[in-house]
């Protein structure tokens, strides 16, 4: 008589940036290496398609890459969502998940960290040439935000002076 096994396969995705609760996690970003390779978009009203936006947003920069190969279960439309809110806004509205206290820093891939954040936000951070590391004020777990089947990984607060979200479809 053969006996089966059967096993159970964990698939483990590195978003490269910052957890959920803001701990650092491998800067993994493909697509990244270049700036021609990355397009950044500034248009609230496209943002607005993917998330739900708080009140208060004065400006945004955002960017959507592949999230990886035809491989499942990532299929080839499967993408990653980072995007930088300035908001006037220093509380958010509970759809935006129960504010926590950071674990760490956020961080941002070297090549992106210059096009999509504020002067005033690069400079306080740490750089090491793969990416920026800043020190985050408040992060906000279990967000509700995301629209066409955007799963929303992070929302880190930074200085007061904005969000920097991540989020991914699957």
């Amino acid at each position: 008589m053969m006996k089966m096994h059967t096993g159970v396969v964990f698939l483990v995705l590195a978003m490269g940036c910052t957890g959920v609760m803001g701990e650092d996690l491998p800067n993994k970003t493909p697509n990244h290496s270049s700036s021609a390779t990355v397009q950044v978009r500034d248009d609230v009203a496209g943002l607005s398609k993917l998330l739900h936006l708080p009140a208060g947003v004065t400006s945004v920069r955002y960017v959507v890459t592949p999230l990886g190969k035809n491989t499942v279960p990532i299929g080839p439309s499967d993408t990653r969502l980072i995007a930088w809110i300035s908001t006037t806004e220093n509380t958010l509205p509970p759809k935006f998940g129960t504010p926590k206290k950071p674990r760490g820093n956020a961080s941002l891939d070297a090549v992106l960290a210059p096009q999509m954040l504020p002067e005033a936000v690069q400079k306080t951070a740490d750089q090491d040439g793969k990416a920026f590391r800043f020190p985050v004020d408040t992060v906000y777990a279990g967000a509700k935000i995301g629209k066409r089947s955007y799963r929303v990984n992070s929302i880190s607060h930074i200085h007061g002076q904005g969000l920097l979200v991540r989020a991914i479809t699957m």
